[in-house]
């Protein structure tokens, strides 16, 4: 169970915010896990490029202490999350905690540019670091981890309206490495750049 409220304040701030619980049983543990996220943006009026800059703050429950009768893994429940943790998609909202900050410009009437920083840690060393996916991505070793930095991520998106019904754009994302991925894994870093083109029936 859950909620999501999105709306606008005075003085051009705006928000969305969700945040859900999960409880039950996992296999023969008791499941206690939980996750959310909160956005604040602030409009400048009466400058040019109508820029929108914003903070973000997201967090996902891991499993705390592994055999002790308890699951805290949240579970994302949905195959994919793209560009919620970057626009790599490496990661998931399964034991991770982000820190966001951006902004979006639009310089032209049909173009929108978005530049995006972020700081990525896991919720707890005794979990896992999940893929976009949901499954593990990096195990943490059994002692858990002597660091839960996973890294910091710049990113860039551009798109625009070619017609009400017609949309393209481009996006470049670069993950440089924190000192749990470097080391529990052989890599290092991580970069992607893309352009795609969406039609409306």
């Amino acid at each position: 169970y859950g909620f999501r409220w999105t709306g606008k304040l005075p003085l051009n701030f705006d928000y969305p915010v969700e945040a859900a619980k999960q409880t039950g049983n996992y296999s023969t543990d008791a499941l206690a896990a939980g996750a959310g996220y909160a956005n604040f943006g602030y409009s400048i009026p009466n400058v040019p490029l109508h820029p929108r800059v914003m903070i973000q703050y997201d967090y996902a429950s891991g499993d705390g202490k592994l055999k002790d009768g308890k699951m805290g893994t949240f579970d994302q429940l949905y195959p994919s999350d793209h560009g919620v943790f970057g626009l790599t998609d490496l990661f998931g909202w399964r034991n991770i905690v982000q820190e966001r900050a951006g902004v979006e410009l639009k310089p032209l009437n049909h173009l929108i540019v978005k530049v995006d920083f972020r700081e990525l840690h896991l919720a707890t060393g005794n979990d896992s670091l999940y893929s976009s996916t949901g499954s593990v991505l990096v195990r943490t070793p059994a002692t858990g981890a002597l660091h839960r930095d996973v890294g910091q991520e710049p990113d860039i998106l551009a798109q625009y309206d070619v017609r009400e019904n017609i949309t393209v754009g481009a996006g470049y994302g670069y993950l440089f490495a924190g000192r749990f991925l470097t080391e529990n894994s052989p890599g290092n870093r991580a970069a992607i750049i893309y352009t795609y083109a969406s039609y409306k029936f």
